[in-house]
């Protein structure tokens, strides 16, 4: 074109229009697929991130301007380049892509292997969480919310043993909360080991004698409650962060220690009867706080009852009828006690699962620019591989040379991604009071997966040219 007239300003124009036009085309498929996607992320998210891509037009309006911007800073540097080269003297010779291509890939394989890290840790961190020992007894437990309800309060005990005579009901008992579900917080009172007053807010459940048996809290000093209720009236457990709390390193130190509860109204000391282990009963991010243990049948609400795994659908069934008859009226509202606890991971569980898909699309993106540069490469160096083949370099030989590049690019990007990913990984996982130790193998998997996917990319394009007859590479003109 420039040997047949064309000004340096035509070619620069031709080559920044072409890149511009690829770009909004490139935009155009990706509104395509942002329409057809977004109904799953808002899945994948857990709620409504948006009804429709339309109804953020100055957000379409915005990307659109992006996808110009970015055909023009992708065409600026070879339209700058290849127009200003005498029409005498072939580009191709003066002109390389590599120069911008090597940087580009090592940025995009960093960004893999940083997010295929997250993504690891983020899986690894949601498996300890949900395998964790908790200290209580989750599974099987249905829980009936009874809202207070006069008629279940007033009659627990005929009520329990009601539900007892079903087939397949093992336990029951009455509380105001159960692990996993919001509980009160009182400001307290209490003297700690060198007599120190000590006012700080606590946690409060509100349970009857029978709760600890059932959700398998052991008492680890002292004793728990006994069924003489007004025995248990100015009694109280403790757990041990409570104990901590206070200094003492023995919990068996605290028994018979006063424990003052401060209400708005009113004042009420406690003596601790027994202390017992420690158990998550708030969420699994946040540590284990100081937890005191009352019987108050005021405060009673839900209902936990026991089956037996092979009795849960016909025990469901008798549990319905027979609340129907015990109160009428009342919605018979429940949930399982396992079910209500593994619902606090979700927000890990879709971090996981998000963070996957944009691994997935970082890999895929990297794999693009990997085989570009795959094919651009080998067919400037198809003669030299010729040549390299007449005089004896085997088809491996030449494999390894073709992908020697490639391998070099991808240390480097393992380089910038570790350190990185590590500052990321452990940002994130601080947030949890407790958490997997940050081991190399998160890393490693992390790199060996996207050397494995790009040198998976590379391989047809490297084969191909190494099984090439050299006569026919040798042949082709430039």
């Amino acid at each position: 074109r420039k040997a047949l007239g064309a000004t340096k300003g035509q070619l620069i124009a031709q080559f920044l229009t072409d890149a511009v036009v690829l770009c909004s085309i490139g935009f155009i498929v990706a509104l395509l697929l942002g329409i057809l996607a977004l109904p799953y992320f808002n899945i994948l998210a857990g709620k409504m991130i948006v009804d429709s891509i339309f109804d953020k037009p100055f957000l379409i309006i915005i990307l659109a301007l992006i996808s110009v911007l970015a055909g023009l800073l992708s065409g600026l540097y070879p339209a700058f380049m290849l127009s200003s080269h005498n029409s005498g003297i072939p580009a191709a010779k003066k002109f390389s892509l590599h120069a911008l291509t090597k940087p580009l890939i090592v940025a995009q394989f960093s960004a893999a292997i940083i997010l295929a890290a997250i993504t690891l840790t983020a899986r690894d961190q949601l498996t300890f969480m949900q395998n964790r020992e908790l200290g209580f007894k989750k599974d099987h437990l249905l829980v009936i919310d009874f809202q207070y309800d006069n008629r279940i309060q007033d009659h627990g005990e005929s009520i329990a043993r009601d539900m007892l005579g079903i087939p397949g009901i093992t336990a029951a008992s009455f509380s105001a909360y159960v692990p996993g579900r919001p509980n009160r917080k009182f400001l307290v009172q209490a003297n700690d080991t060198e007599g120190r007053e000590e006012k700080f807010m606590s946690d409060f459940y509100f349970i009857d004698e029978k709760f600890l048996d059932q959700y398998g809290i052991k008492v680890i000093a002292g004793r728990p409650f006994n069924n003489n209720r007004d025995a248990n009236q100015d009694a109280i457990l403790v757990n041990e962060a409570m104990a901590r709390n206070l200094g003492y390193n023995n919990p068996s130190s605290l028994i018979g220690k006063k424990i003052i509860n401060i209400y708005t109204r009113a004042t009420a000391e406690h003596t601790v009867i027994g202390v017992v282990s420690d158990f998550h009963f708030a969420t699994f991010r946040e540590e284990i706080k100081p937890l005191v243990l009352q019987v108050s049948p005021g405060n009673f609400t839900l209902l936990s009852l026991s089956i037996s795994a092979s009795d849960i659908h016909p025990a469901m069934q008798d549990i319905q009828k027979k609340w129907s008859k015990l109160a009428t009226g009342l919605p018979f509202s429940y949930f399982f006690s396992d079910e209500t606890y593994d619902a606090q991971y979700k927000s890990e569980d879709r971090f996981s699962k998000i963070f996957f898909c944009f691994s997935l699309i970082a890999v895929i993106l990297c794999c693009l620019g990997l085989l570009g540069l795959s094919i651009f490469s080998t067919q400037q160096r198809r003669k030299e591989m010729a040549i390299r083949k007449v005089l004896g370099a085997s088809i491996i030989n030449i494999s390894r040379l073709l992908t020697r590049d490639y391998f070099m690019l991808f240390c480097i990007s393992f380089a910038t991604a570790l350190p990185i990913a590590w500052l990321a990984v452990s940002g994130w996982l601080n947030s949890f009071p407790y958490r997997i130790a940050i081991g190399y193998e998160i890393f490693i998997w992390a790199g060996a997966l996207t050397l494995l996917t790009g040198l998976l990319t590379i391989a047809f394009q490297t084969i191909k040219t190494a099984v090439t007859n050299p006569v026919e590479s040798l042949k082709v003109k430039g």
